[in-house]
């Protein structure tokens, strides 16, 4: 009989094959249709090219089914408010990451975001906001997720997040991607539904891009720069943004608490590996709940990292 491959190295090992689609297609799609192409549809054709395309062929391989995998499962407008507010909440968060980032990375994403001038505010949010918050969500809280089934609420999001950060291909986008990731993929699991960080998502992303148009648009439509900053300056922007960030961080506690609780009053059934009855795993579950995360494709992406960033950024 042929031996089925683990889902945790199949999910890793998806990821691997993605980064490495990614970096060759920019390859040749910056000597070939790429060139004629604006930043901004380059943006959505890789979206839709290297995620979504490989992510059809997967349910195709695999034959697994479409929604199940995806947790395409309904909200409740409670939800859809929390989820909002958490969209918002996590501004902070990210920029205390990317501010700590910064000490050892250049900013490359301003760069993009300077390029992507001149286009309407609908096009910007379309772009930057509701393409990756469906693309990457389908992929990572989506399919790779769903590989970890048989791993812990909080194993599965910190290595969801790591990878997440890792898929980014960008040392200073890592570290708040991979911060975002795990929540996201906490929030799917708690909720059990890809629609609520497709929100989240799209949220944070909307959010991020309006505060960039806004002072774009108050600077007169000039570009904007990053403009270097003193020991002191920095030093009180992490300050600030550290008390921020735990404020922002303490409520969305609060929040993700308050969807959980109440999924538990209504008695869903959410799947939630850490919950779930022990004696009732069957041989063949134990095995797969004591496959390792840190496998080697999992290694070959970190080491496909740390390459790139050394090598191009």
């Amino acid at each position: 009989m042929k031996k089925k491959m683990k889902p945790i190295f199949k999910g890793n090992s998806f990821v691997l094959v993605l980064v490495t689609i990614q970096f060759i297609g920019s390859l040749i799609l910056g000597n070939t249709i790429g060139a004629k192409m604006t930043t901004g549809q380059l943006l959505v054709f890789s979206q839709v090219a290297f995620l979504l395309v490989p992510t059809a062929i997967y349910f195709i391989i695999t034959k697994k089914p479409i929604k199940e995998t995806l947790k395409l499962n309904k909200l409740y407008i409670t939800d859809i408010i929390c989820l909002i507010a958490i969209g918002i909440l996590c501004y902070p968060i990210a920029g205390l990451c990317a501010n700590i980032s910064s000490i050892f990375f250049e900013n490359n994403v301003q760069a993009v975001v300077n390029q992507l001038q001149g286009i309407s505010f609908a096009t910007l949010i379309g772009i930057m906001a509701l393409t990756p918050a469906i693309c990457e969500e389908i992929v990572m809280r989506g399919v790779v997720l769903s590989e970890y089934k048989y791993k812990n609420t909080f194993k599965a999001a910190v290595m969801n997040g790591i990878i997440f950060g890792l898929m980014h291909l960008s040392g200073q986008q890592f570290l708040y991607a991979a911060v975002l990731g795990f929540l996201f993929a906490y929030i799917v699991r708690i909720t059990g539904s890809l629609f609520s960080t497709m929100i989240v998502h799209f949220v944070f992303n909307g959010f991020n891009m309006t505060v960039s148009y806004m002072a774009t648009k108050f600077q007169g439509d000039a570009m904007v720069e990053a403009v270097p900053m003193t020991a002191n300056t920095f030093l009180s922007a992490i300050i600030t943004l550290s008390i921020m960030s735990t404020i922002s961080g303490f409520i969305i506690w609060l929040l993700v608490r308050y969807m959980k609780k109440k999924r538990e009053r209504l008695n869903l059934n959410i799947v939630s590996q850490d919950e779930n009855e022990e004696e009732n795993f069957s041989d063949e579950v134990w095995e797969l709940k004591k496959e390792t995360m840190v496998d080697l494709p999992f290694i070959l992406l970190v080491i496909f990292n740390i390459v790139f960033i050394k090598l191009f950024q």
